[in-house]
């Protein structure tokens, strides 16, 4: 599963990848599908901030999902949540 990152401490992006469970995958694929992007920054404090957004159909950016969470273990179950959480969202908004 693909995640685009913002590395301090200038923004600069860097295409980053998680590896996930079948399920997962499939419904990050449909929420990309669907418009989702998915993004990923190491906050100042050692946290690590995750959203899915997309552009709705008058063009302004919605967040679908977002997670904070420990950088570390907690990480997996994060990803987890957060495309759960933006699943269930974006089913309801797509055309």
């Amino acid at each position: 599963m693909k995640f685009i990152q913002y590395l301090m401490p200038d923004g600069r992006k860097k295409e980053v990848t998680i590896e996930r469970s079948p399920d997962i995958e499939a419904k990050a694929k449909t929420i990309r599908e669907w418009g989702g992007e998915f993004e990923v920054e190491m906050l100042s404090t050692g946290e690590v901030s995750m959203t899915i957004e997309y552009d709705d159909d008058e063009g302004e950016r919605q967040s679908l999902a977002h997670e904070i969470c420990a950088n570390g273990p907690s990480v997996p179950i994060a990803v987890d949540r957060l495309v759960e959480t933006a699943f269930v969202a974006i089913k309801g908004k797509v055309r």
